[in-house]
């Protein structure tokens, strides 16, 4: 057997003692083999006395890749936000949120 190689698309840090965060970005299905070796690494990243990473984040492109990926999260007990250490968005919704707070912080500017 091989060891799953795998970096995330990026890093990010949450909470007060700001902990890691890897965040996935999921435009297409990969094999259900494929996301459950990924995910089984991220549960092993984010459990125990040498968990490195406070959490995972999945942004995804559809409701069939974010199907997917709480599949093989289930199937690798990685259970999800809250309560887990998995969150899974859709795209669109990131997208949306992120240019309502670019429009609020040019709002906020422009009122000084």
């Amino acid at each position: 057997s091989h060891r799953l190689r795998h970096t995330p698309d990026l890093g990010t840090y949450v909470g007060d003692p700001g902990r890691p965060v890897a965040v996935e970005v999921e435009l297409q299905r990969k094999s259900l083999a494929r996301l459950c070796g990924i995910l089984a690494m991220y549960a092993d990243r984010t459990t125990g006395p040498t968990a490195d990473l406070a959490g995972i984040v999945y942004i995804t492109s559809n409701a069939d890749v974010a199907a997917a990926v709480r599949t093989a999260a289930r199937d690798v007990q990685l259970a999800e936000h809250p309560g887990g250490r998995l969150l899974v968005l859709d795209l669109d919704d990131v997208i949306a949120q992120t240019r309502d707070s670019a429009h609020a912080a040019r709002t906020l500017e422009l009122a000084r």
